[in-house]
């Protein structure tokens, strides 16, 4: 899995500005906790940086997660704090016969570039709102709601208002999707708790609704995917081609579905098989797969993150 091959088309086609490097560092370093999201706002480079440097990489990882959904066949989607898009690209993949899509986007110059982005890209009718998650815009429940490394930048005393108003424009299900850090994974975790308190039923990733088995030993779940990193990229973040994007994610349904256990860690070959950890419903469980075990032509297709 990789960032969406439209979105790396028409990123391509842009010309990065002077000065690139420095806001992508500016942007990188606000993405590691440090500095304030309104100076990001501010910076003149700052859409241009996240353009280049972050939305292949959130792109990547809904498009990982999308992956792994069961089935939801929506027909609307409302994407809150929508950035430039990132989620509308990965969806234009995995659900091209969308009819309706709307996103919601507090940063006016964030929304402009996501609409000219997509101008020339997948659902080009996309309705874009002007508007602040605390107190959400009139807007009329879609099939699936989505947030993706939004819901972190709030104030924490804010979560559970933002979660709960989300989940009430759900018509059939949530996903939220964050960094593969603590502070995303506390805002997945804080949705595990309350959701299903207000009727929600957890359908991914987690197999069993009791608390998390990885925060229960003082860890956080998360998962990772690689991407390419494209001449640009390698400009504004360094030589490497390639990077990894960590992320938390929970899809919470509205009826019950079938979930299944999932690996946990990179799953590690060695002499004696196939190693790796699953979440099962009753907490963690260490595996090892030998070769002549049946489940072995599985395991050693095996990636973070898969049902197993």
């Amino acid at each position: 899995m990789t960032t969406p091959s439209a979105l790396s088309q028409a990123l391509a086609a842009l010309d990065p500005p002077a000065g690139l490097a420095a806001a992508v560092e500016r942007l990188t370093g606000r993405y590691h906790g440090i500095g304030d999201m309104a100076e990001v706002f501010r910076d003149p480079l700052a859409i241009p940086a996240y353009l280049h440097a972050r939305m292949p990489a959130t792109a990547a990882a809904v498009a990982a997660v999308l992956q792994q959904l069961p089935p939801l066949g929506p027909q609307s989607l409302l994407d809150l704090g929508s950035g430039c898009g990132a989620v509308l690209w990965a969806a234009a993949e995995r659900w091209p016969g969308l009819t309706t899509v709307t996103a919601i986007e507090r940063s006016a110059a964030f929304a402009a570039a996501g609409k000219a982005l997509l101008a020339d890209g997948p659902f080009p009718t996309t309705r874009w709102i002007q508007g602040d998650l605390r107190r959400m815009p009139e807007v009329a429940p879609h099939d699936l709601v989505t947030a993706s490394y939004a819901l972190n930048e709030l104030d924490p005393s804010d979560l559970d208002g933002v979660l709960t108003t989300a989940w009430n424009h759900a018509g059939k299900a949530l996903l939220l999707i964050e960094p593969g850090m603590p502070r995303g994974f506390a805002v997945i975790e804080r949705a595990r708790t309350l959701l299903p308190t207000l009727g929600g039923h957890l359908a991914a990733p987690c197999p069993g609704a009791g608390p998390c088995p990885k925060a229960a030993v003082g860890d956080f779940c998360r998962f990772a995917v690689r991407l390419a990193r494209s001449r640009t990229h390698r400009q504004a973040k360094g030589t490497r081609g390639f990077e990894d994007e960590p992320y938390s994610w929970i899809l919470v349904t509205r009826t019950p579905v079938e979930n299944r256990r999932r690996v946990v860690t990179p799953p590690e070959v060695r002499g004696d098989g196939v190693h790796f950890q699953v979440c099962t419903t009753d907490g963690l469980t260490e595996m090892l797969v030998r070769r002549r075990d049946d489940a072995w032509t599985q395991a050693k297709k095996l990636e973070w993150g898969d049902a197993f």
